[in-house]
């Protein structure tokens, strides 16, 4: 039995094929909010960008989610956030300032930033 929280991480940005299991086993679906992809065949995204400053263990089952190619690139290119506080766990920021919870039990809504973390306009 493949337990998920003990696969070792790697150095590599390659995926070894028992990272891409256990990570498969925790998200069978995406974890771009509210997507319904569910393809074997999706990108595991890293969620904290792949550094080649040889930083040990970046690749493992808690920096990694799936992706469909079209949220890959949405968050490569499209101006998407996210982060991960807790394996399993992903805080997403959309490019229009909202926010989202994604765990392999769905999306939640989180709504705006609140008002007081927006930046202030000047006063004339």
């Amino acid at each position: 039995m493949l337990d998920v929280d003990r696969v070792p991480a790697v150095d590599a940005y390659e995926i070894p094929q028992r990272i891409r299991d256990a990570v498969r086993l925790r998200h069978v679906a995406s974890v771009f909010p509210y997507s319904g992809a569910t393809s074997a065949r999706m990108d595991l995204d890293h969620t904290d960008a792949f550094r080649r400053d040889g930083t040990h263990g970046q690749t493992g089952t808690t920096n990694l989610g799936p992706l469909s190619r079209g949220e890959h690139n949405a968050k490569t290119h499209g101006r998407w956030a996210v982060s991960s506080p807790h394996p399993g766990v992903f805080l997403w920021r959309s490019p229009h300032g909202y926010w989202f919870l994604c765990t392999n039990q769905g999306t939640q809504s989180l709504g705006p930033r609140p008002e007081s973390q927006r930046r202030k306009a000047p006063v004339a």
